[in-house]
């Protein structure tokens, strides 16, 4: 359940049909199913799929390696959701092998390894800070120049941006210069980390994490879908 409770969380989503680029055939899954045929656990909505396609022509930083990998999670009987295969990069291709978690210890390992820096990657620069931080700054920028301090949306809000711009400018001057934190450690670089938030906006348009329509598509939320708690 980490990918639904973790710090990435919203890039999950059902899969009611495997991608044809994703290189797996329901021979291939088997092993792993434990009641009845891909095609039935596919309508029994029990796949989960997270697609980092975003990172598949971004920037690298420092010449980098940066996969763009698809996992796909399956939810067992006991209702424990877990990772069974990843692919690393977009291209279903001889030189693009899927790993599968009856693989060998290191090579299963491995595979999750370079998913989980790209996930990073993808939680760093869009959820982060494109969301939490770019695209709010606009927020706070405007509660303070159109709402009264009394008005009750002011209330409400303004606690959530105390210390948004100067935060920002902070990591700005620091963290995200050329050479700095973000350049020198997180594999897309600065570059990549600016321009990933850019390409989410273009591809989701209006449609960003959060709002009705979006949450609507990914339907993991449903508690018919998921256990819950307790």
């Amino acid at each position: 359940m980490q990918r639904f409770a973790g710090r990435n969380k919203e890039m999950i989503r059902l899969c009611t049909k495997i991608p044809e680029k994703f290189a797996v055939t329901a021979e291939m899954l088997k092993p792993f199913l434990q009641n009845d045929t891909l095609r039935s656990e596919l309508s029994n909505k029990r796949f989960f799929v997270i697609d980092h396609s975003i990172l598949n022509k971004c920037k690298k930083g420092n010449g980098s390696v940066v996969c763009s990998p698809i996992a796909l999670f399956y939810r067992r009987n006991d209702d424990k959701i877990v990772p069974i295969a990843v692919q690393l990069f977009q291209d279903n291709a001889d030189d693009n092998p899927v790993s599968f978690h009856s693989d060998s210890k290191y090579t299963w390992i491995l595979a999750k390894m370079w998913f989980n820096n790209a996930d990073a990657c993808v939680h760093q620069s869009i959820s982060h800070l494109g969301y939490t931080h770019i695209v709010m700054e606009g927020f706070a920028v405007s509660v303070h120049r159109h709402l009264s301090q009394s008005h009750p949306m002011f209330k409400l809000i303004a606690p959530h941006l105390m210390y948004m711009m100067t935060i920002n400018e902070l990591a700005v001057g620091t963290l995200l210069k050329k050479g700095g934190f973000i350049d020198t450690v997180v594999s897309v670089g600065t570059e990549g980390a600016f321009e990933l938030p850019n390409q989410m906006e273009a591809q989701r348009g209006r449609n960003a994490p959060g709002q009705p329509q979006r949450e609507g598509c990914r339907q993991p939320r449903s508690s018919f879908l998921l256990p819950l708690p307790g």
